[in-house]
């Protein structure tokens, strides 16, 4: 993905940027729960549930003392009985949980980039939403436009199943559908939201480390959040005489899937929830996947 910044001061986007076909991003917002843990709170929480001496958990806490993550913010269920149990919660009960927090995170983001952006919730011409940690239905893009006030026959898109790629997917997906609009001599407002709860999972992971005596190094990394961005196209960026901010001009997009790399990276689906599954390779098979397409986008004009 490729951007063009403009300062603080909402200047206009550079002239290589400006033409009928121009995307725009035109606010931002983010949100985190209350709940603040500590690679030390992972490690209680691990031996709460798990034999001190299994030498998989060993090597997982030895892994999250050396993450350099000093903090996670994750919604509290640390709290709740159900997660501090030898046996994790069912799967109806962490669906019911991201729900909870979720769609309110996802809520208060989207409040954000929309106040960033100066555009009202019935100007919303099109939702792009995607998670990895949550497949129930109908998404959590329709409970989050309905409790906003998006216009019902704004168009939704929700993307499912691609991980920490999800926030450029859905992007990506906005960009398309902006670019669609402009060619049908329409206006496109476009509320892109990303929300991960991963932290609802923790107790299926440490059970099925247990079981396997294979411990995920997911349950060291990761944490609980929302993101949301206001994407418009020339049409959409009219707002009087006064115009709508532009912070970033998306220039170009591409994606691409590295071949035979599809088992590096998983989040299976089991009884209680889902299960991440990430190869120690991941860091190195992404860094060496860039090249590709950063090339085909240097040669964009």
């Amino acid at each position: 993905m490729d951007g063009v910044f403009s300062n603080p001061s909402y200047s206009s986007i550079p002239t290589s940027a400006q033409n009928v076909t121009e995307i725009t991003i035109t606010g931002l917002g983010t949100q985190w729960p209350s709940t603040v843990i500590t690679a030390d709170d992972i490690e209680k929480f691990a031996l709460s549930l798990c034999p001190a001496d299994a030498p998989w958990l060993q090597r997982l806490l030895n892994i999250n003392a050396q993450t350099g993550i000093e903090t996670r913010s994750v919604v509290n269920i640390w709290a709740d009985s159900r997660w501090c149990q030898k046996e994790p919660p069912k799967a109806e009960e962490v669906d019911a949980v991201w729900r909870q927090y979720g769609i309110q995170l996802s809520k208060e983001a989207a409040k954000k980039a929309l106040l960033d952006s100066q555009i009202e919730e019935k100007s919303i011409t099109h939702v792009v939403a995607v998670t990895a940690t949550n497949a129930g239905s109908p998404g959590y893009d329709q409970s989050v436009a309905r409790e906003l006030g998006v216009p019902a026959d704004a168009e939704r898109v929700l993307i499912s199943g691609v991980g920490c790629a999800g926030g450029l997917a859905a992007l990506r997906m906005a960009s398309n559908l902006a670019l669609a609009a402009t060619h049908q001599n329409k206006p496109a407002r476009i509320l892109v939201l990303a929300c991960e709860i991963c932290s609802i999972h923790i107790c299926s992971e440490f059970h099925q480390a247990a079981t396997s005596q294979t411990g995920g190094i997911g349950l060291t990394l990761f944490g609980d959040g929302a993101a949301a961005l206001v994407v418009c196209n020339s049409k959409g960026l009219c707002n009087g005489e006064k115009g709508l901010p532009k912070r970033f001009s998306v220039v170009d997009w591409r994606s691409f899937i590295t071949p035979d790399t599809h088992a590096e990276m998983e989040y299976k689906v089991n009884s209680s929830g889902f299960q991440l599954l990430l190869s120690k390779n991941v860091p190195k098979l992404a860094a060496m996947s860039l090249s590709q397409p950063f090339k085909k986008l240097d040669k964009v004009e």
